[in-house]
């Protein structure tokens, strides 16, 4: 059954839980998240005098959930991060291009008789060097 858009509440409550705060920069698989969780509950567990109990139920508990599901959604987020910022770094630099190619665009017009051709010659360099730009990053 699902849950707030997740498989289950376990897949749900397991990324809250353990995943929803890491910032995450490279791809990862479901054997990734596993051995995390893992690591993020029991590494700071300490058995004491008595059941085993709890152990057992936060084990059971953490082999329920689908781990892929949460890979593929922080696989998304880290691709989209990559997109938006790509976006913001060709945006800036087309501005600081801009000022240049307005440096550029007044001399052109003082060698140019024709203002339209001026400004023709200045808007095509202005696109070829953005569609460059967006090739490297």
């Amino acid at each position: 059954m699902s849950y707030n858009g997740y498989t289950d509440y376990a897949t749900w409550r397991v990324n809250m839980d353990l995943f929803s705060n890491i910032e995450f920069t490279k791809p990862v698989t479901a054997d990734d998240l596993i051995e995390m969780a893992g690591k993020m509950v029991f590494d700071n567990y300490e058995m004491k005098q008595g059941s085993h109990n709890v152990e057992d139920y936060a084990r059971a508990f953490l082999a329920l959930p689908n781990y892929n599901e949460i890979a593929n959604l922080i696989n998304e987020e880290i691709q989209e991060d990559k997109q938006s910022l790509s976006d913001e770094n060709i945006g800036f630099i087309a501005t600081q291009m801009d000022l240049k190619m307005w440096e550029s665009f007044n001399d052109i017009v003082q060698s140019t008789v024709d203002y339209e051709e001026a400004i023709r010659i200045t808007d095509k360099d202005v696109l070829l060097i953005k569609e460059k730009i967006k090739k490297f990053l």
